[in-house]
């Protein structure tokens, strides 16, 4: 071999160890786990529909990120349930619109928003706006009134704003939550509009933290009016809560798991959530 091939060979072994550095910084899975604020779980579940329950439900309505059970007879949701995740809270891409609107999806009509007018009562979110900033459709979601129930305005703008801003601050923290927020309709206070929408007494949210290397669960019940008094006087376990509303959530859950996150209420969470 010449010395011209071996300056050849020398020089296509350049160019070759030169592409392999530029691949290896740049190839596309690297520099998508870099940026996309990859989602670490602490377990595998099938899908969302694992945490929620099917129970009382007349109709189970998929939407981009909020998964709503409808009841006929009350007008609204038994629950919501969705993820919300620090990648969703870091990249906001629009604002909130304030449109609400009847849910067409619902088969037997949803509430409207004239149900709510000179009521006294809020059109409070189950599922909040300030949830959805990272999606416009996940925005415009939120404002059907299937995702909307009759509040307090002392009690939407107060302790509940409260504590779906601490959610959010959670979510922050610990990276992944599993929410699922409703009504309790035992001793309704009544009911607004045509249409009759039932007025809760009582609401209730569940928090599950399934960010590695974490996992646990806190619920709330508040009532439905305004209070001065600590998010902490009213945490409670899931399995409390379940006595209380009626409901069985997480049944599609291995059982040991199920009995993990349901039968203490997370001093952990709860600590982060007050502080």
């Amino acid at each position: 071999m010449d010395k011209k091939q071996k300056i050849i060979l020398f020089l296509i072994f350049i160019i070759l160890l030169i592409g392999f550095i530029f691949f290896m910084i740049y190839r596309p899975d690297i520099a998508e786990e870099k940026t996309s604020g990859k989602i670490y779980h602490s377990f595998h579940y099938n899908n969302i529909s694992d945490f929620f329950t099917e129970q009382k439900a007349d109709q189970i309505v998929e939407y981009i990120n909020i998964n709503i059970a409808y009841n006929e007879e009350h007008e609204q949701a038994l629950w919501v349930c969705y993820l919300l995740t620090k990648e969703h809270l870091n990249n906001p891409v629009c604002k909130r619109k304030n449109y609400f609107k009847t849910d067409l999806n619902i088969n037997s009509k949803s509430a409207t928003s004239n149900d709510y007018y000179k009521s006294g009562y809020d059109r409070g979110h189950l599922a909040p706006a300030a949830d959805m900033l990272w999606s416009e459709d996940a925005m415009l979601e939120s404002f059907y009134m299937s995702n909307i129930s009759p509040q307090k305005p002392g009690f939407n703008r107060g302790v509940w704003k409260k504590l779906e801003g601490r959610t959010r601050k959670l979510a922050l923290s610990e990276d992944s939550i599993i929410i699922i927020t409703g009504p309790i309709f035992h001793n309704p206070m009544g009911s607004i509009g045509e249409n009759k929408v039932t007025i809760p007494a009582y609401y209730y949210k569940i928090l599950v933290d399934i960010s590695a290397p974490n996992l646990g669960a806190v619920a709330f019940v508040i009532p439905n009016r305004n209070t001065k008094l600590s998010l902490d006087k009213f945490a409670i376990s899931i399995d409390s809560l379940e006595r209380i509303s009626g409901l069985n959530f997480m049944e599609a859950l291995p059982d040991d798991l199920e009995k993990q996150l349901e039968s203490i209420c997370d001093e952990r969470l709860l600590n982060t959530i007050i502080q």
